[in-house]
C-alpha cells in the first residue's frame, strides 16, 4: 500500500458536534462508538455529555506531520513481531513529539469552552476516548485496541490526551489487529469523544447475552469499585453474575478479588485519578446489592431492545443512578 493511500485529501476538517446533535447516518466521520452514544442519548437513556471532534481533524493532524508518510510505509513494511514494535515505537515518537496544528487546536478550544460555559462540569475532569470507524461494527470489532485516557483537567491536558487517542491509532496492538483481519491501515479514520468523567462508586461490564455459553438467554455481569479501567485492564477479578434474562433472577454470583480500584481525585486537584488499595472491608462483600445488579441487568435489557441485537455494555454508579458509558453489538456469538 502506497503511504499517500493512508493521508486522504484534505477537504476541510469539518465541525466538532455535541454529542446529542450527530447521527447515526454520520459514522463514517464520528465512528461507531460516538454513533452508538448517540442512539443511547435519543433513546432516553443516561449517557454523560461530551462533543465529538470528527475524523478529519485526525487526517489532518497526519498531513500535518512531518515524515508521517514514510513512517506508514515502514509500518507497512514490518513483518516481524520485533520490527514491528520498533518501527511502531519510532512512528509514535514522531507522532507525539508534533505540535497540533493551530488551527485544530483553535476549533476544540472553543468547543471545549463553550461546553463549559454551557454546562456546569463535575469536578473529575474529562474521560476522552477513542471513536474508530472500525469500532463496534458487526463484522469486525476494532474495540479495546486503541486508547482512552480518563481524569484529562483542563484544555492543555485534554488537547494531549486527544494527540495520543490519535496516535494510538497506529499502535503495535492495533496494527497487528488489522493485520491478522486483512485490514488496510488506510480504513483507520479515528475521531476522538470528549465526555464528563462520572466520579463512579462502582463501574462494570454487562453482557446481554452469555458469550462464554453462547446463551442468548442469559445475561452476564462484572462489577467492581470505582471506574471501571482495572476491569478492561484485566487488574483486578470483578464480582462476576449470571442471570436469566426473561425473568432477571440472578442464578449464579461469584465475589472476585477487587483489590484495586481507581477513583477521581477531586479532593485534591480536579481532572486527576489515583490508584488505591480497596480496603479489606470492602473486598470481602460485593461491589453492589443483588437489587441493583438486576436494576442494571433490566438496564441491559432495554438497551438490547432498542439495539434489536445482544449487546456489550460498559455501565457504571453514581448517586444511585445507572451511568451507560458505551454499548455495542456482540460480535463473537455463534
Amino acid at each position: 500500500m502506497r503511504a499517500d493511500l493512508m493521508l486522504p485529501r484534505r477537504d476541510g476538517m469539518g465541525r466538532i458536534h455535541d454529542l446529542s446533535s450527530i447521527s447515526c447516518s454520520q459514522v463514517e466521520n464520528f465512528g461507531g462508538k460516538a454513533s452508538n452514544l448517540y442512539r443511547l442519548r435519543q433513546y432516553g437513556f443516561n449517557v454523560p455529555a461530551g462533543f465529538v471532534i470528527p475524523c478529519s481533524f485526525y487526517s489532518e493532524f497526519l498531513q500535518e506531520s512531518p515524515s508521517v508518510g514514510e513512517q506508514i510505509e515502514n509500518l507497512n513494511g514490518a513483518i516481524d513481531l520485533e520490527d514491528l514494535m520498533a518501527v511502531t515505537a519510532g512512528f509514535q515518537k514522531t507522532l507525539l513529539s508534533c505540535e497540533v496544528p493551530e488551527s485544530i487546536q483553535t476549533k476544540i478550544s472553543i468547543a471545549y469552552r463553550k461546553f463549559k460555559e454551557n454546562r456546569n462540569s463535575n469536578a473529575s475532569g474529562f474521560a476522552v476516548r477513542s471513536s474508530a470507524v472500525l469500532e463496534d461494527g458487526y463484522q469486525f470489532s476494532f474495540a479495546g485496541q486503541a486508547e482512552s485516557y480518563l481524569g484529562a483537567n483542563g484544555l492543555e491536558e485534554v488537547l494531549e490526551s486527544i494527540k495520543r487517542v490519535w496516535c494510538s491509532a497506529l499502535n503495535t496492538r492495533s496494527i497487528l489487529y488489522l493485520n491478522s483481519k486483512d485490514i488496510p491501515l488506510s480504513k483507520i479514520k479515528m475521531a476522538v469523544i470528549v465526555q464528563e468523567l462520572i466520579p463512579a462508586e462502582v463501574s462494570g461490564v454487562m453482557f446481554t447475552a452469555n458469550v462464554v455459553s453462547n446463551n442468548r438467554n442469559q445475561m452476564l455481569i462484572d462489577a467492581t469499585y470505582g471506574l471501571g479501567g482495572t476491569i478492561v485492564s484485566g487488574r483486578v477479578i470483578p464480582d462476576n453474575y449470571i442471570l436469566k434474562k426473561d425473568s432477571l433472577a440472578i442464578t449464579e454470583k461469584k465475589r472476585g478479588k477487587k483489590e484495586l480500584m481507581i477513583r477521581p481525585c477531586i479532593s485534591e486537584k480536579a481532572g486527576n485519578i489515583k490508584e488505591e488499595k480497596t480496603p479489606e472491608h470492602m473486598q470481602k462483600r460485593f461491589a453492589i446489592p443483588d437489587e441493583d445488579v438486576v436494576r442494571v441487568a433490566r438496564l441491559g435489557k432495554e438497551i438490547e431492545r432498542a439495539f434489536e441485537y445482544p449487546q456489550d455494555i460498559e455501565w457504571c454508579m453514581h448517586n444511585r443512578g445507572v451511568v451507560v458509558l458505551q454499548s455495542r453489538p456482540i460480535t463473537t456469538l455463534r
